[in-house]
């Protein structure tokens, strides 16, 4: 691609965003904060649904709408079905917004997390992955990160 394409496995969300405020604080010391657009995946295939449906959560910031144009766009065209949400209410994807990075966050449809049956239980286990629902975001993740890489303003 013509840009580069990093994946990054963040720690301790739930105990304070560290790992993405550490990413987030390198990108603005580096400058790269600017040159830089993050798709944050989270719980993808932890709703069975037919069909499955990805949530598209846009940050609710002018800066990111670029990034979800291309994601729904891309949706539409893999005929995967989504949900475009504003402000996530809890995510990596805040530390790199708030650092000026263009972020969004995709994830399985599920309308009340609270009450999800795996979610922050020791059942959260990798036979309880909805395998059509995780293909479908990860395929969506995929094709617009490469579409990103090659042509994201």
């Amino acid at each position: 691609p013509r840009e580069t394409i990093l994946f990054v496995l963040f720690s301790s969300e739930e105990t304070g965003l560290i790992g993405s405020g550490v990413m987030a604080n390198q990108l603005e010391q580096t400058g790269l904060a600017s040159e830089s657009a993050f798709i944050n995946l989270e719980m993808l295939g932890a709703k069975e649904g037919s069909p499955p449906i990805v949530d598209i959560w846009d940050q609710d910031n002018p800066i990111s709408t670029p990034l979800a144009e291309i994601v729904l766009q891309t949706a539409e065209e893999l005929s995967i079905s989504t949900s475009r949400l504003g402000r996530d209410p809890g995510s990596d994807a805040w530390q790199l917004l708030d650092a000026g990075v263009p972020s969004i966050t995709l994830t399985a449809s599920w309308g009340d997390w609270a009450n999800h049956p795996y979610y922050h239980s020791p059942s959260d286990d990798v036979e309880n992955i909805d395998q059509q629902g995780f293909l479908k975001g990860t395929q969506l993740a995929l094709v617009s990160l490469w579409r990103i890489a090659y042509d994201y303003p």
